[in-house]
């Protein structure tokens, strides 16, 4: 399971893995979290978009991706999982097309007709540089593991 946990109805979805898990089974659900080592004015222009622009905009369950996964009721026997990162290089248009996939993004769109992320690009200019310049960009995972009861 990997960055869906989140937006399921709980009980119902906890009721069919152990349906057709085997007792003993491992069940485990990732989350990638905000991008990280970025530049701190690229982080403050994506701080800003989502603190003052699109940030009523995510849907409820995305509460839990801040959280970490923390607050999702998790019925099975914890497991502690080791710590991973994705990491990209990716140049701006590829990070700028990124940031246009989040769902906040076009909910906002859909609310004010507004591409927020089109009215940022020449903040998101002018805080990466040359846009043809990797950049390396890391997301922090968070794993949810246990065995299934």
């Amino acid at each position: 399971m990997a960055q869906a946990l989140h937006w399921f109805r709980f009980s119902e979805f906890y009721a069919e893995v152990r349906r057709v898990s085997k007792p003993g089974a491992l069940f485990a659900a990732l989350v990638y979290h905000k991008m990280k080592d970025i530049s701190p004015s690229l982080r403050s222009v994506l701080r800003e978009l989502d603190s003052n622009k699109i940030g009523s905009c995510w849907p409820e369950g995305r509460r839990h991706v801040e959280e970490d996964y923390r607050s999702i009721p998790f019925p099975f026997e914890k497991v502690t999982a080791p710590q991973f990162s994705l990491i990209k290089q990716w140049d701006l248009t590829r990070t700028f097309g990124y940031a246009q996939s989040w769902s906040a993004v076009a909910r906002f769109k859909a609310a004010t007709g507004i591409d927020p992320i089109e009215e940022h690009l020449p903040r998101f200019q002018e805080a990466w540089g040359d846009p043809a310049a990797k950049r390396v960009i890391e997301w922090p995972l968070t794993i949810l593991a246990g065995f299934v009861s």
